[in-house]
C-alpha cells in the first residue's frame, strides 16, 4: 500500500520507513502537517496516513481535519499515533476522522496487524465505490429508459409532458413567452400501406434526426406518439415559433428520401402563463396544459386543411 509517515522526529520516520518497506509497503516521510497536506493535496496517491499527534505548524487532529474535508472520492485511512491516553483525547480524534490509534512507541508486529485492518476497511470502501458506481450508472439507464423513445431515440411523451410544465412554470416566473410546435408525418398511413412498416419507422427516425439537428441546443424535442412530434420553444414569441417552425419544415422537405419524399405538417401556440389568484405555485393546473396542447392542435388541423406541408399558428 502507499502509505505517509508524518512526524517531527527524524528517528522515528527512519524507522516507520524501514518497517514498512520491510513489509512490501510504498512510503512517503514528512517531518510537520504542514508538509504532509502538500503532498498529500497535490498526488492523492495515498492510501494510508500514518501520522503524529503533536507537532509543530499543523499538528495530527488538524492534519486529519483537512483530509476529511477533502471531496476525493477515494477514502484514505488514518492512524493517529500519541503518547498521550485518556477518553477525551480518543473522542476528540474520532472526532478529527481518525480511524485507528497507536500509543508510541509502536513495534513493528502491532504496526503489520493494524494495517491489516486497514486494508480489509480500505477493501470494504473501494467494493462499495464500485456497488455506488455500478447503482448509478444503472439508475441513470433506467431514467434513460423512462424518459426515452426507443424507436428514435428523442425523448418520449412523458418526458414531454414533464417539461411542458416546467417551461410554462418558467415562463411564469420569468414573464417570458414559450412557444409549442406539434408536427404531424403527412399521409404517413399511406407511406406504411405502399413500402411497408420497417422502412416507415426507417422514416420516422430519420425525421425525428433532422427534426433534432434542425432545432436549437434549448429547444425540447419528443415524440409524441405515432408519427406526431412535439418540439417546446422556450423563451420564443410568436414569430420566433413560426420561424423555427419553418426551418423544421424546409428540413424535413429537403431531407433525402430513398423511396418517396416526406413532408410536414406543423401546428404551433404561443403562451406567456400568467398565475391565477387562487393558483398553487408549484404546479401548473391540467386545464392550462390542455388549453395549450388544444391550441397547438388546431393549428395542426388548420395546416393539414391548408394541403399539408405547411405551418400554422393558432388564432384565438
Amino acid at each position: 500500500m502507499n502509505i505517509l509517515i508524518v512526524d517531527d522526529a527524524p528517528e522515528v520516520r527512519i524507522i516507520l520507513k524501514k518497517t514498512l518497506e520491510n513489509q512490501g509497503h510504498t512510503v512517503t516521510t514528512a517531518n510537520d502537517g504542514e508538509e504532509a497536506w502538500a503532498l498529500f493535496s497535490s498526488t492523492r496517491a495515498f492510501q494510508i496516513v500514518i501520522s503524529d499527534w503533536m507537532m509543530p505548524k499543523l499538528d495530527g487532529l488538524g492534519l486529519c481535519k483537512r483530509i476529511r474535508q477533502e471531496t476525493n472520492s477515494k477514502y484514505t485511512y488514518i492512524i493517529l499515533l500519541t503518547g498521550m491516553s485518556g477518553k477525551t483525547n480518543l473522542i476528540s480524534g474520532i472526532a478529527a476522522g481518525a480511524d485507528d490509534f497507536a500509543t508510541k512507541p509502536i513495534n513493528s508486529e502491532e504496526l503489520e496487524v493494524r494495517l491489516r485492518s486497514a486494508k480489509r476497511i480500505l477493501d470494504l470502501e473501494k467494493s462499495l465505490a464500485k456497488q455506488n458506481e455500478a447503482l448509478e450508472l444503472a439508475n441513470n439507464k433506467l431514467q434513460s429508459m423512462a424518459t426515452t423513445d426507443g424507436l428514435t431515440g428523442l425523448y418520449n411523451r412523458r418526458a414531454f409532458q414533464e417539461n411542458l410544465e416546467e417551461s410554462l412554470l418558467f415562463s411564469r416566473r420569468s414573464n417570458q413567452a414559450i412557444s409549442l410546435l406539434l408536427i404531424d408525418v403527412d399521409l404517413f398511413k399511406s407511406f406504411n400501406d405502399t413500402y411497408g412498416h420497417i422502412k416507415g419507422d426507417t422514416a420516422l427516425k430519420t425525421v425525428a434526426s433532422v427534426l433534432k439537428k434542425s432545432s436549437r441546443n434549448s429547444d425540447f424535442v419528443a415524440r409524441f406518439g405515432g408519427e406526431e412530434f412535439s418540439v417546446i420553444l422556450p423563451n420564443t414569441d410568436k414569430q420566433g415559433a413560426m420561424h423555427c417552425a419553418e426551418e423544421l419544415r424546409r428540413a424535413i422537405e429537403a431531407a433525402e428520401w430513398p423511396d418517396r419524399k416526406v413532408t410536414i405538417s406543423i401546428g404551433a401556440t404561443t403562451v406567456k402563463y400568467e398565475q391565477l389568484k387562487a393558483e398553487v405555485t408549484t404546479e401548473v393546473p391540467t386545464e392550462v396544459i390542455t388549453k395549450v396542447l388544444n391550441e397547438a392542435d388546431q393549428a395542426l388541423y388548420q395546416a393539414k386543411e391548408t394541403g399539408r406541408n405547411s405551418a400554422c399558428h393558432f388564432i384565438a
